[in-house]
């Protein structure tokens, strides 16, 4: 049994003074006997009882900061010359309670834990961090000063915990091999950030050796430090992982197809090689196969602008912190555009009388990643990939062809950033892509060339307490003047429509498209109650970043004024608070206003673990230039906004969450609502369940049907109409884990979406002020259904058509992953992905009905193995 020798535990009322739990120092101790521990989770050999240093006592940082826990904690930290190793002894007052569920891989937010994280270049930018739970399930991440984590980085390396309710307390040995860490060999300083923690679940405590405040002046600043690494081993740090796997996909019989046979057998082959250079990693791929990745969620965007989802690919998740360049929601680097789906579809495509092959992913041919940073702080990331030339073959009419959907394209990215003592930072981003294109329809669909050029500089000042931060990028492309033009009409930018004519306007000669984005940011967010901020940012019309990087609109100036209060320690009923008001202000490039908006979002804790959050937006003076699809902007009045959610207690076997969402106007144009309760029920210590349901029901009384152009006037026809559109969706997930390293998980999402149209208007003046004067509606003696689908227009001299709108979309995907870490770092994997999914434009009610015709939908089953083993040299 471990005993604690620190007088200061038997003082559980006693507050540690704030210099005296801050910034605190640990002397770790390299063992040169050649011992090793047996990876059991005991700490009870000699190699942990008769040598090194037990830690300070650990504090605590919720719920009340600085406090002794009646709960105590303590660590004790080795190195030699391949592993570091780290046992932590945790007493627990109320042992009949401790938490010891287990889950997936990487899923730290169950089960009592503890945590170390390794500011290995000391230069407060990104962790490493190690997690391991109770229950033995292991978490690997990267946090950065931010407190930003990527959790899809795995690392190899071990870790065992003990139960000991005889004591009254676990134990948890964590032993990680150098070779998984990134640190400067040759330093001029024995020094790295430290940070270990303690999460005990029933009552959301969380304990640290050195005192991070909920209130910081940056999450990796704000480590402590651990003293003495030095001679570090030498690693060359190689390692392969190559993989084989075998596939069968069965997808519904295409009658006439020469290609879609229902039937398909397959298999892939690749490598994944790393390899350290001296204080930089080289990362290299060959033929990626990402086949068991989770799925992306169904959703139906009526909107223009384009669904973002997010990166699950571990090649590219490795590292994302250095590759890092944001500006709010947009990015210039989004990793998901390297092996998209193809950008260009085959024309006439019927399934009727002329077919295709499926058309999936563009093939990866390789990519190589050189990622660290080296003893004088400088930072640098690059990404080199290259994706193939994709070609599907096309039978019309009988007559087969070959036609080529995506060119040979070469993507670069790199990023560089100098530290000076965590608080200046200056940096830059370079990405270009570049397309051989040598096919006629690619080079009027296509841009041939584009690049981005970033700049970011951060200044901290009075202890971080006060900070200046601003980016500025330039992006510029060129192509042939068809690809060019269609550019300036994407939903992007909109050249054409005719709010911008005085400054914009469409310039069907032009070769090329330059642009500038950026912002000035100033404000003060440090280790203080109060926070505020005032930014300014700017896209120009002309600024792109969509071919490798994330851009939903350009052309747009904005400012946003921002107070915040802060509440992190207990008060009345409140175990934390957090309050921000916000004010942002937009415009358009010339000059005009297009929103002015206050924001109060409101996030609280109880004092029984219960949580809430509640953001409300009141707004005026919107101007939607993307509503009509290029054609006038159309003017709103005043507008609200409501997100809330609420959740019961995390820690609990059952827990409940409510979420709405609302946006609607006090002039009835439109109503957005969205309702979605969620239940998790944990079933003893390796069954996790969760269901979740939503229901969203909308009115858009100008809702973009079409655009019409009439040979009597230079403008189109803009219809709108009023849409009444009910969605259903559930998200069902169950997670079994036999052991930390073997788990069964099913995944499944039906997802309904129903929209029915009537009350159609053209676009008028929409811009008026007057709301009567923007729209005209269609009398029943102007308009009808004829038997073809489409509506006729008859509106004094002119008749036009236009199709009727309705639709029905119904999908249901699923898949089952069962997944067998065999080895350290060598998997198994078998995985079913089930899919169904049709859109028809006759309109059907309800979700019964809907439920009926989706699983009497064709269905594709995918059924995979996949084998990799990890090779470490």
């Amino acid at each position: 049994m471990i005993t604690f020798c620190v007088a200061g535990y038997a003082q559980t009322d006693s507050v540690v003074p704030f210099e005296q739990a801050y910034k605190r120092v640990y002397n770790v101790t390299k063992i040169t006997d050649g011992s090793r521990p047996v990876m059991d989770g005991r700490l009870d050999e000699d190699f942990w009882t008769m040598q090194g240093e037990w830690s300070e006592p650990f504090v605590q940082s919720t719920p009340f900061d600085r406090n002794i826990s009646d709960s105590p904690t303590k660590v004790k930290i080795f190195y030699d010359n391949k592993y570091i190793y780290v046992g932590i002894y945790c007493k627990d007052a109320v042992p009949e309670k401790m938490n010891a569920f287990i889950g997936n891989r990487d899923e730290n937010s169950i089960g009592d834990l503890v945590s170390v994280a390794f500011d290995t270049y000391h230069d407060f930018r990104a962790a490493p961090e190690f997690n391991v739970n109770l229950g033995g399930n292991k978490t690997d991440l990267i946090v950065n000063d931010k407190k930003v984590a990527n959790l899809s980085w795995n690392a190899v390396w071990e870790a065992r915990t003990h139960s000991n309710k005889a004591d009254s307390s676990w134990t948890a040995e964590i032993r990680i091999p150098f070779n998984q860490l990134r640190y400067n060999q040759v330093t001029d300083s024995e020094i790295w950030g430290l940070h270990v923690r303690r999460i005990i679940r029933r009552n959301n405590e969380v304990q640290n050796w050195s005192l991070i405040p909920l209130k910081n002046n940056g999450h990796v600043f704000s480590f402590g430090e651990m003293h003495g690494m030095t001679d570090l081993p030498k690693s060359r740090g190689i390692e392969i992982l190559p993989y084989v796997m075998g596939q069968y996909k069965k997808e519904p019989e295409i009658v006439g197809s020469p290609y879609q046979k229902g039937r398909i057998w397959g298999g892939n082959a690749g490598l994944d090689v790393k390899v350290g250079l001296s204080d930089y990693t080289l990362d290299l791929t060959v033929n990626p196969d990402f086949g068991q990745i989770e799925l992306d969620p169904s959703v139906m965007n009526l909107t223009t602008y384009e669904t973002f989802y997010e990166e699950k690919r571990p090649f590219f998740l490795e590292g994302k912190h250095i590759m890092d360049f944001p500006m709010g929601n947009d990015m210039m680097f989004y990793t998901r555009r390297i092996g998209a789906i193809p950008s260009y579809r085959p024309e006439g495509i019927d399934n009727q009388a002329s077919f295709s092959e499926t058309v999936g992913n563009v093939p990866i041919i390789g990519a190589l990643k050189l990622t660290g940073t080296n003893r004088r702080g400088l930072t640098l990331g690059v990404i080199q990939s290259l994706t193939a030339r994709s070609s599907i073959k096309t039978s019309r009419n009988g007559v087969e062809n070959s036609e080529v959907i995506e060119p040979v394209t070469n993507y670069t990215v790199v990023r560089v950033q100098k530290n000076w003592k965590g608080n200046t930072l200056l940096g830059g981003m370079l990405t270009s892509v570049n397309r051989a294109i040598d096919d006629h329809h690619l080079e009027n669909y296509l841009v041939r060339n584009a690049i981005t050029a970033g700049i970011d500089f951060t200044q901290y000042f009075a202890n971080r307490l006060y900070y200046v931060d601003m980016k500025g990028m330039f992006s510029s492309l060129n192509g042939s003047t068809d690809a060019i033009t269609r550019l300036q009409r994407s939903a992007v930018h909109y050249y054409q429509r005719t709010s911008g004519r005085n400054y914009l306007g469409v310039d069907e000669n032009r070769t090329s498209l330059n642009g500038t984005g950026g912002y000035l940011k100033a404000g003060r967010k440090g280790n203080a109650r109060w926070a505020f901020s005032e930014m300014f940012s700017w896209l120009s019309p002309g600024f792109e970043l969509n071919d490798i990087g994330f851009l939903k609109q350009s052309d747009i100036q904005s400012n946003e004024t921002m107070v915040e209060f802060r509440q992190t320690e207990k008060w009345k009923l409140f175990r934390s608070n957090n309050i921000a008001f916000s004010q942002v202000n937009e415009r358009n490039y010339g000059g005009k206003t297009v929103g002015n908006s206050f924001i109060l979002d409101w996030t609280t804790m109880l004092n029984n673990l219960y949580e809430a959050n509640i953001k409300q937006t009141y707004g005026w003076n919107r101007l939607e230039s993307r509503r009509l699809r290029g054609g006038p902007d159309v003017r709103f009045g005043e507008w609200y906004s409501l997100v809330s959610t609420f959740n019961t207690d995390k820690a609990k076997r059952v827990m409940f969450m409510l979420q709405y969402t609302g946006d609607f106007n006090p002039q009835g144009d439109y109503s957005f609502n969205t309702l979605a309760p969620s239940l998790t029920l944990r079933m003893g210590n390796h069954v996790l369940l969760t269901g979740k349901f939503s229901y969203a029901w909308n009115q858009d009384k100008m809702q973009y049907v079409s655009t019409v152009p009439l040979y009597s006037q230079t403008d189109p026809v803009y219809i709108v109409g009023n849409m009444e559109q009910q969605t259903y969706g559930m998200t069902m997930k169950l997670q079994v884990n036999v052991t930390p390293d073997i788990s069964l998980q099913w995944y499944g999402a039906p997802f309904t979406s129903t929209a029915k149209y009537n009350e159609f208007k053209r676009a008028i003046n929409p811009e008026s002020r007057i709301r009567n004067d923007r729209f005209h509606t269609f009398s029943a003696n102007e308009i009808s259904l004829s038997s073809d689908g489409r509506y006729n227009v008859l509106n004094g001299s002119e008749n036009y058509t236009f199709p009727n709108p309705d639709f029905n979309f119904n999908e249901f995907r699923s898949n089952l992953v069962a997944r067998w870490e065999y080895l350290p770092g060598s998997t198994l994997y078998f995985v079913w992905e089930h899919s169904m999914s049709n859109r028809v434009g006759d309109f059907m009610s309800g979700w019964n009905q809907n439920l009926e015709r989706m699983f009497g939908l064709p269905a594709t089953n995918v059924f995979m193995v996949k084998l990799n083993y990890w090779f470490n040299l």
